[in-house]
């Protein structure tokens, strides 16, 4: 027997995706140009609206073919988020902000990389980054870590701490960290069917100063097209970086959106 009312459960979500590929070669030389943007929000009944999505992510690649399936590369990335993202708790009952997680530039990654690419087809290739630079950058005040000296003069009236705070691998009182590191990244783009691609994205970063503890990103999205206007999209993402929390962390969305291609 069933007492009492049964709250329903309303969810409303807005999601926007813009990708650009741009592939140039001449001779014996290409240069690969990448962008992925996403941004998307959630709001749940008596819940504030939070955004489940948020990337900005540019990849150039300028290679050196050596064989036909191997290449000298050089390569520039850069990753970061557009939004503030924050951290919510339940105060009486209610929903509400509990802290500021990240923003804009706030962290951003620029990885430059030089090593050996295989490329056995269009439609997959791995790179082996032997010499790879990745900066990290905090530049929101909001979000920078602070020293003890520096958490006592913002917070008079909280609780000291004992240490220098540390986010993103940046110490307490730095806004930037310069990482030296071995760098793998797989790529695949393939076109199962006419109707269903599956593109994928592997990157590890191992820095030299803790090679038993490499970062893991998989960005995997696979489309099926409804119409010529409509497509399906699951995009799955699994990350473990212990300079962020010391855990794997998922997260999947499923999503019937409009398509525009440009130029048509």
């Amino acid at each position: 027997m069933m007492t009492g009312k049964e709250e329903e459960l309303v969810s409303t979500a807005v999601g926007l995706i813009a990708n650009h590929k741009s592939d140039y070669t001449r001779d014996n030389f290409n240069f690969v140009t990448e962008v992925d943007l996403r941004y998307g929000k959630i709001k749940n009944k008596s819940q504030i609206a939070k955004k489940n999505n948020d990337r900005i992510f540019w990849d150039n690649k300028l290679s050196y073919k050596l064989s036909p399936k191997w290449a000298l590369y050089t390569s520039l990335t850069f990753e970061s988020q557009f939004d503030d993202g924050f951290k919510y708790t339940t105060k009486d009952g209610k929903d509400t902000i509990d802290y500021i997680e990240n923003a804009f530039m706030a962290p951003a990654y620029i990885t430059e990389s030089l090593g050996f690419e295989y490329k056995p087809s269009n439609s997959y290739s791995i790179r082996f980054g032997t010499g790879t630079a990745r900066q990290t950058l905090i530049l929101d005040n909001r979000i920078k870590p602070l020293t003890v000296e520096e958490y006592s003069q913002r917070y008079p009236d909280r609780d000291p701490i004992e240490n220098d705070q540390e986010r993103f691998g940046v110490e307490g009182g730095k806004m930037f960290k310069n990482d030296l590191a071995f760098q793998i990244t797989g790529n695949m783009d393939k076109n199962f069917t006419d109707k269903l691609n599956v593109k994928a994205r592997y990157n590890l970063f191992a820095n030299y100063k803790k090679l038993n503890d490499p970062s893991h990103r998989l960005d995997v999205t696979v489309t099926a097209k409804v119409s010529r206007a409509i497509n399906v999209n699951l995009n799955g993402v699994l990350i473990y970086d212990s300079d962020i929390i010391s855990r794997v962390q998922l997260s999947e969305t499923l999503a019937l959106g409009l398509v525009f291609n440009l130029p048509r």
